[in-house]
Formats: structure tokens, C-alpha cells, sequence
């Protein structure tokens, strides 16, 4: 809910509850013919392309919710240094979610057989709870690629049975590029570091993200202009050699261009240093210049 709410269609799970309600799961016969189409219902609904809520309306629904959880917080408001108490507390918190907040092993397999003493051990001494300062500095980042973000910091994958490869018991959750995050400490082993996303806390490798000054930084948190991805997947160039893969909601900062045509601006690391490279932005069905207007048939579009 929470990266519907702050990204793409901030209102659609609220209100998806608010106009549905509970039901019951049953079966229901698949539908292959017009009816499984979004333009079948939006043509067929000509209200649906009034404005529930205005852009200045979602800010107010996203501001209230960042006050009722803890968890969402508005980048913009980081002060530029933390206690290290505070940080301590926050990683305890994500451990707990997969309830490696104690010493007690867990029954779990790593690369198809079972998860060792020594693995967990290491796994939660390389959160490095021990060598945080008194005072931290907030430092700040920007995702270059598709990333995962972990409860540990550990790349390869915990799993409940030796053949599961789908349900990663250490996956917090995926960051897409251009995603800016408040690093707030290091992994023992220095590949990890603990960052606060708009929505989650989690250990984010260092491959997968830039370091910048505040101010660029900011150009990431609140973009004065900036592209949507409307499509379920997309890949975008970066400029530097790689292809991206952006889920839908993603957001990316703009820019203008010499000729006055908008473009991409794409974070790249230089050696862990954030470099932006511009990219001509082409606006289709999959990518959309600022949030789509909040409507009941965007709702169904994006569905």
C-alpha cells in the first residue's frame, strides 16, 4: 500500500477498500474476451475520469499517513545527523521482522542446504551494531539499479526448504532506480549499508547505489519535475552501458533539454560517487510525464 500510496496512484489501496469492502475468495471463471480489457470498463464509465482527489489532496493523505506510521517518512525532513541509538533500534526492528533479532538459529537453508551457526552468527555480526558512534551523519544515496533490500546484510538467500528459490526469507523488499535513500551505517564486511527509504529500513548493497551531496539529493526526494513509469516492467538505458529495469511507480526526476525536450536524469556511480547522465524522455503508455490524475478509470488502466 504504502509505495501505491506515496508514488504512482497514492489513494488506490485506501480507496480500493473504502469502495469494495471485505469479500469472500471463491473461484471465478477466467475471462479472455473484452470484458478482461481495460477499455471495455472505461468506455463504459464516462464519470470515471473525474479527479477524486487533487494532487494537493494526495500530499495531505500521504502526510497523514507518514504521521500514523513510523515507517513512511518524508527524506526531506532527515536531520543531517542521528543518534546511534536510534540507528540501533532501527536495525534491531528490521531484524525482528524475520525474527533474527535473537541468537537463537533459525531452521532455514542457504544455497540448498541447511543454514549454518557460523552463517547466521556472521550475518548478524556483520550488522556492526557494535562500531556505531554516539552521533551518526546521515549520508545520502541514490539507487543506480534494480535492487533488493535486506533485513540482513546478506546477498544470498535464506529459504525455509533446500529447493525454495522464491521465498527469500531475508527479502525486505525491491528498490527501483533513482530511488534516494538516507544511509545511516555500514555492514562489518563494508559491502552493505543500512539505509531509510521513503517506506522501509533495510541493507542495500553498495553496488546498488551512489553516494551525493544533499542537495543533489533532494533533487531525488522532491523532484520539481519528474517521469512516472505507467507500465507493469519497463527497461530504460541509462546512458552508461546498462539497461534498467523500473517497476510501475517508479519515479524519475527531469530535466530540459538543449532543445527544450524534456530528458531522463539518470543516476549512475562512479566508482560509489552519484553521476547523472541525461536521457531523451519518450512519453507513451509506459512512461508519464508527473503522477496520472487520481481517477476511478486509472484505477482500472493501471490494474
Amino acid at each position: 500500500m504504502t509505495v501505491i500510496l506515496k508514488r504512482l496512484l497514492p489513494t488506490v489501496f485506501l480507496l480500493a477498500v473504502l469502495l469494495t469492502g471485505t469479500v469472500l475468495a471463491e473461484a471465478s471463471p477466467e475471462i479472455t474476451d473484452a470484458r478482461a480489457t481495460a477499455v471495455y470498463w472505461t468506455q463504459r464509465n464516462p464519470q470515471g475520469d473525474t479527479v477524486f482527489l487533487t494532487p494537493s489532496q494526495v500530499e495531505a493523505t500521504n502526510e497523514s499517513l507518514r504521521r500514523r506510521n513510523d515507517t513512511l517518512t518524508d527524506l526531506s525532513t532527515m536531520p543531517e545527523s542521528v543518534s546511534g541509538a536510534e540507528v540501533q533500534e532501527r536495525i534491531e526492528k528490521v531484524q525482528a521482522i524475520g525474527d533474527f533479532d535473537t541468537a537463537s538459529q533459525p531452521d532455514l537453508y542457504k544455497n540448498g542446504s541447511a543454514l549454518t551457526a557460523y552463517s547466521y552468527s556472521f550475518a548478524r555480526k556483520n550488522c556492526n551494531i557494535a562500531a556505531l558512534p554516539e552521533t551518526v551523519t546521515v549520508r545520502y544515496g541514490v539507487v543506480t539499479r534494480r535492487a533488493n533490500l535486506r533485513l540482513l546484510p546478506e546477498a544470498a538467500g535464506w529459504f525455509e526448504s533446500a529447493g525454495d528459490v522464491h521465498y527469500d526469507t531475508l527479502q525486505a523488499t525491491a528498490l527501483d532506480p533513482a530511488e534516494p535513500v538516507a544511509v545511516l551505517g555500514d555492514s562489518y564486511d563494508k559491502k552493505f549499508a543500512f539505509v531509510r527509504t521513503r517506506f522501509y529500513d533495510g541493507w542495500l548493497a553498495k553496488s546498488d547505489f551512489a553516494e551525493t551531496d544533499r542537495t543533489t539529493w533532494d533533487g531525488f526526494v522532491h523532484p520539481t519535475d519528474f517521469a512516472v513509469v505507467t507500465a507493469n516492467k519497463t527497461t530504460i538505458a541509462n546512458g552508461a552501458g546498462e539497461s534498467l529495469l523500473f517497476q510501475m511507480g517508479a519515479k524519475i526526476p527531469l530535466a530540459a533539454g538543449a532543445n527544450g525536450a524534456k530528458v531522463l536524469l539518470m543516476p549512475v556511480s562512479d566508482n560509489g560517487a552519484l553521476k547523472i547522465v541525461k536521457r531523451p524522455a519518450a512519453f507513451d503508455d509506459t512512461l508519464h510525464e508527473g503522477f496520472l490524475p487520481c481517477t476511478e478509470n486509472n484505477f482500472v488502466r493501471q490494474g
